[in-house]
């Protein structure tokens, strides 16, 4: 996390940014919630760990960080104007350490999130920004609001929140009043000043002056293969009858059946990447290493195909190496104004056309990739048959405003309980936001999930599908048997009655609510296959120094 924390901080300041707002540290208490996809899991421990690391990354290079969104805000539903009606034990035990965590990594800052708490707006709630964040965790950056989540001046700023976002409508002329008359101390405002300055001083933009701007492009080819590695080595291996890795040597076909282009989920914690690597791509590139950049050119000539493919190149040579790359593409052209590579898998529609360049690839001799987008389930279940393997991705996103309406993969069930009742070879890959339900789950040969994998999705999947990273992700959520098998029993709960959410669950989120009622989830919080075994022996429990403490120990070996 730290390295992951570093690269987005390099790229903020490149872009000319002196804050990050960033991590999300909310724990995901609703499965179905919108922006789970940012979150660090249903654990506190977990999100605690993550959130230390993702803050000193992002601070080791010279931004600060904005932990968010304190707190309790659990839900995007109603999430203006819900109440978290909490007791003191679960907020200090479940939603507060995460922050305190980045609090001790020294955070320049936190931001306060819209909902209320105990029926008080959260940035200008005394006893979590004064008493919690500043008094408890010993806070000394500044609380920002979420954009438009101050609702008053007076109240606001005698509670804690040092700086109102995005403009001045309660902190503006009207805070200058309320100083004025007394009814917010002079030394109130000292100390929002204080605050903000030291975290600038702090993370060293007083010392070193920005040089970045907004249209710089922050890619490169370091950053391209981290985003790559952190994809894979992400990925969640959820079951597996011994089918993965696929051996390559084996394969004549291979079916690809689905969504193609689900990466990321939406709203401010989205990302508009500047392409996608669909599975496609990905499993032909893996194919396609040995596949010499050899090509045949033709000037003013296009293969003129509507609808083809296109990929970035700024000379023909790159669009030929980009074809090669492809198991599919056999074809290009090559347009130099703008420069565009389009790619095509024949050469038809040959005409003449001025300042463009087509070409031809090499052959490629690997197996056959076919694909299906599984809109048709009787032609998925037709090239599944056919092929030697089926490789199923299925998506399911969500976005900051709103939660999901349920667990399933909507559309997708049917096709991912099709195809693998055809195919017992049949490789499920879920691409995900947070916990799914999975109908389906005993017929598939393998299940692979991959949450939101980013840019690099296609490549990190053929990484992990051929054996050249060994999936090493575990769940930060569990997964349920069924819709109903939840924590969240009542209305009450979520997403509330009359705006009022009352977290009478107290403790029992996610894996502990599972515990306590004995009840086994389709995936467990936690778990997580690889491509070898494991053998554990020689458990020690022995009495640890501090009180009701103990140190556990027990020796793990390879044996795979």
């Amino acid at each position: 996390m730290a390295q992951y924390g570093s690269a987005m901080g390099t790229e903020q300041r490149a872009k000319g940014s002196n804050i990050m707002l960033g991590p999300m540290v909310n724990i995901a208490r609703v499965p179905q919630g919108g922006r789970n996809f940012e979150s660090m899991g249903e654990d506190p421990h977990l999100a605690a760990a993550m959130a230390g690391a993702s803050v000193t990354g992002i601070q080791s290079a010279g931004v600060m960080g904005c932990v968010k969104h304190f707190v309790d805000n659990n839900q995007e539903q109603d999430r203006t104007s819900v109440s978290a009606n909490i007791d003191e034990r679960t907020q200090f035990e479940m939603y507060y350490p995460a922050f305190h965590a980045a609090v001790r990594a020294g955070v320049g800052s936190v931001m306060c999130s819209y909902n209320k708490i105990n029926d008080v707006y959260a940035c200008e709630n005394n006893v979590t920004l004064n008493g919690g964040l500043k008094g408890y965790m010993g806070f000394e950056g500044f609380v920002m609001s979420d954009w438009g989540a101050t609702h008053s001046t007076v109240l606001a700023a005698n509670s804690g929140l040092d700086m109102e976002m995005p403009d001045s409508g309660f902190f503006g002329q009207a805070l200058a009043t309320a100083i004025a008359s007394g009814q917010v101390p002079q030394a109130r405002l000292d100390d929002m000043i204080v605050r903000i300055l030291t975290a600038m001083y702090s993370a060293g933009i007083m010392d070193t002056p920005q040089t970045g701007n907004l249209s710089a492009n922050v890619e490169s080819p370091d950053r391209v293969a981290f985003c790559r590695t952190a994809a894979a080595q992400s990925t969640v291996l959820l079951q597996n009858n011994g089918i993965l890795p696929l051996n390559n040597n084996t394969l004549k076909t291979i079916a690809i059946i689905g969504d193609q282009t689900t990466v990321t989920g939406g709203g401010s914690g989205g990302v508009i990447a500047p392409y996608v690597i669909t599975p496609i791509d990905g499993i032909g590139a893996y194919y396609t290493t040995n596949r010499p950049a050899k090509c045949t050119f033709e000037q003013d000539i296009d293969y003129y195909q509507p609808g083809n493919p296109s990929v970035p190149a700024a000379t023909k040579e790159e669009c030929c190496q980009a074809c090669t790359t492809r198991s599919w593409c056999n074809y290009f052209t090559f347009t130099v104004d703008p420069p565009t590579c389009w790619l095509k898998a024949n050469n038809s529609g040959r005409v003449a056309k001025t300042g463009l360049f087509s070409g031809g690839c090499a052959p490629y001799t690997g197996p056959t990739i076919t694909y299906s987008s599984g809109s048709d389930i009787a032609a998925a279940v037709v090239a599944a048959r056919a092929a030697d393997v089926a490789i199923v991705v299925v998506a399911t996103s969500s976005s900051e405003g709103s939660d999901r309406p349920n667990l399933t993969l909507g559309n997708w069930d049917p096709l991912v309980a099709a195809v693998t009742a055809a195919q017992p070879k049949s490789v499920v890959v879920v691409r995900n936001p947070g916990a799914v339900v999975m109908p389906w789950k005993s017929q598939a040969a393998a299940i692979v999930a991959q949450f939101m994998p980013g840019q690099e999705a296609g490549n990190a999947l053929a990484d992990v599908l051929f054996g050249k990273v060994n999936p090493s992700g575990r769940l930060p959520v569990t997964f349920p048997n069924n819709l109903n098998e939840t924590w969240l029993q009542s209305a009450a709960q979520y997403p509330g009655i009359n705006k009022e959410s009352t977290y009478s669950e107290k403790l029992l989120v996610g894996y502990r609510w599972y515990d306590a009622k004995g009840i086994r989830p389709l995936f467990p919080f936690g778990h997580g296959l690889s491509y070898t075994n494991f053998t554990y022996s020689n458990l020690v429990v022995s009495p640890a120094q501090q009180p009701y403490s103990y140190l556990v120990s027990f020796a793990v070996q390879n044996t795979g």
